[in-house]
């Protein structure tokens, strides 16, 4: 047919009960069907941008300075930073950068070598100086902050939890 021009028209239209889209394109007709969604995937990873209070290496749990809000490790010797980290430093950062923080979600660096074993223990807790340890903190931890869990080899996903007094 010469000289017919045919729009775009989407249509919405219920067939027994489900939605159905009708979508007619240049003299053509396509059926798309919307089925039932599916379970709500994983939470992607969430991060924030801090101004660091001290020279920072990449990896390291930091809390936020309770005077300037600025980055600073945490750590499980000093009983004030108890329940105060915030996430995992995402890169290096000199006194007044920004740094970017994890505070949720999967982390992966490829020189990472977490203990996968069948009977390793699995979970990250904050250590001394905002170091990630693998398993319970050892002797100077004056308690225990559960910071994420080893999915493999070279990856963590971090889920800051509730310190605990040891």
């Amino acid at each position: 047919m010469t000289g017919v021009t045919v729009e775009e028209r989407v249509y919405s239209v219920a067939v027994d009960g489900d939605a159905v889209t009708v979508v007619v394109d240049s003299g053509a007709v396509r059926v798309v069907e919307v089925g039932t969604p599916g379970p709500q995937g994983p939470a992607g990873a969430t991060s924030s941008v801090l101004v660091a209070g001290e020279a920072l290496s990449a990896l390291r749990v930091v809390k936020a300075d309770a005077a300037t809000g600025k980055a600073v490790y945490a750590s499980t010797a000093a009983l004030s930073d108890s329940g105060l980290a915030v996430g995992v430093t995402l890169a290096s950062a000199a006194v007044g950068a920004a740094v970017t923080v994890q505070t949720q979600g999967l982390l992966t660096d490829a020189n990472w070598a977490w203990d996968v074993t069948g009977g390793s223990d699995r979970r990250l807790y904050l250590g001394a100086a905002g170091q990630l340890v693998q398993g319970p903190p050892g002797g100077g931890a004056v308690f225990v902050q559960p910071v994420g869990v080893v999915v493999g080899a070279t990856s963590i996903v971090v889920r800051i939890g509730a310190s605990v007094l040891g």
